[in-house]
């Protein structure tokens, strides 16, 4: 029997008495976790009973294993433009508006023209097929270019607000959503569940927000001066101090569980800082010098999240990953650049 195992009280009572004819039957729900599938789970009844020794019976231990199947269309990963798993090279070219994209799956250069020289970079997966969006936000207004469902715009925040597109309901599609600095809310179009507003954070707060407990939900999130303030929508509130002043927060999953991790990249010294969600083990990796861009994703399809940097001085990619070490560089982009992979990083 585990340590600490999870238990549920149930009363009710036996249509008859005696050895072998009572019965009886219920239903308790399984959390809504994709973490939980396919895994298998021991249990044991304990009923009471008058007639038993010390008044509990007690069952055979029973086994049963978490069944179902993910969705027809996938999450689409961060910055994975083509849908296959991967996150996509890709840059922002404010002198000209255009959107150059690698595609991961076939290696084929795209060139998009769309937003303007100072829009804000937004791509995420709006229509839910499975694919992240071209997206720019606009002092206000967002525009999409949706890989299925095409072209849309919708006005919500302010010019002062900062966006955080991500799945706020679990429904597979990111929703429009601001952090609005100036009194510390945030405002969520959720696509599923409608409207909401939160309070969470002060003026000088990073919106971080991802999924920090494992339910499929992007939780509010914000890093302060080195701390972390989550307000994870499974499991609760929590905070962290874990970082300085100068660090730049590189959310992502660098150990598959499901979990975004704690993780910042220190421009000083070039050097990945992140604490692993599964095992609570403190890691670090020197990649990278102070001028480059931090551009975490999932390169390789893995489910981890990589390291990754974009030198935009000589227009080059370096990627390491996190599993194999294996290192990547790829030249793609010119100096003035935006890589879309750093939109997450506030």
């Amino acid at each position: 029997m585990p340590n600490a195992p999870e238990t549920a009280t149930v009363k009710f009572g036996f249509p008859s008495s005696g050895a072998g004819n009572g019965y009886g039957s219920i239903s308790l729900p399984i959390p809504n976790n994709p973490t939980l599938l396919n895994k298998t789970f021991t249990g044991r009844w304990f009923v009471t009973d008058s007639a038993a020794p010390n008044g509990l019976a007690v069952s055979r231990a029973f086994r049963f294993t978490v069944f179902g199947a993910a969705a027809t269309t996938a999450r689409a990963k961060f910055n994975d433009f083509d849908g296959d798993g991967k996150t996509d090279v890709s840059v922002f070219r404010p002198s000209n508006a255009t959107w150059y994209i690698l595609n991961s799956s076939n290696n084929n250069p795209i060139a998009t023209n769309f937003g303007l020289s100072d829009d804000k970079l937004v791509p995420a997966d709006y229509d839910g097929d499975g694919k992240t969006d071209i997206a720019v936000y606009r002092a206000g207004a967002w525009y999409l270019l949706q890989s299925r469902d095409g072209f849309k715009s919708v006005s919500f925040g302010l010019s002062t607000d900062k966006p955080q597109p991500a799945d706020y309901d679990g429904d597979n599609i990111a929703d429009i959503a601001v952090f609005r600095p100036s009194n510390g809310t945030w405002y969520i179009l959720r696509s599923r569940d409608g409207f909401t507003a939160a309070q969470f954070g002060i003026t000088t707060d990073r919106p971080v927000a991802a999924d920090y407990d494992a339910d499929g939900k992007a939780d509010i999130a914000v890093y302060r001066d080195g701390n972390w303030y989550i307000l994870r929508s499974t499991a609760g509130f929590i905070a962290a101090n874990f970082g300085t002043t100068e660090d730049k927060p590189v959310i992502g999953d660098y150990d598959a569980d499901g979990k975004s991790d704690l993780a910042v990249f220190r421009p000083s010294n070039g050097v990945w800082y992140y604490i692993r969600s599964s095992d609570n083990n403190f890691r670090f990796k020197q990649f990278g010098i102070g001028t480059d861009f931090p551009t975490p994703g999932d390169y390789d399809g893995d489910g981890l999240s990589d390291f990754a940097v974009f030198r935009h001085a000589e227009g080059n990619w370096y990627i390491s990953s996190t599993a194999s070490g294996a290192f990547r560089a790829q030249g793609w982009g010119t100096s003035g650049d935006i890589p879309a992979p750093s939109s997450v990083v506030p």
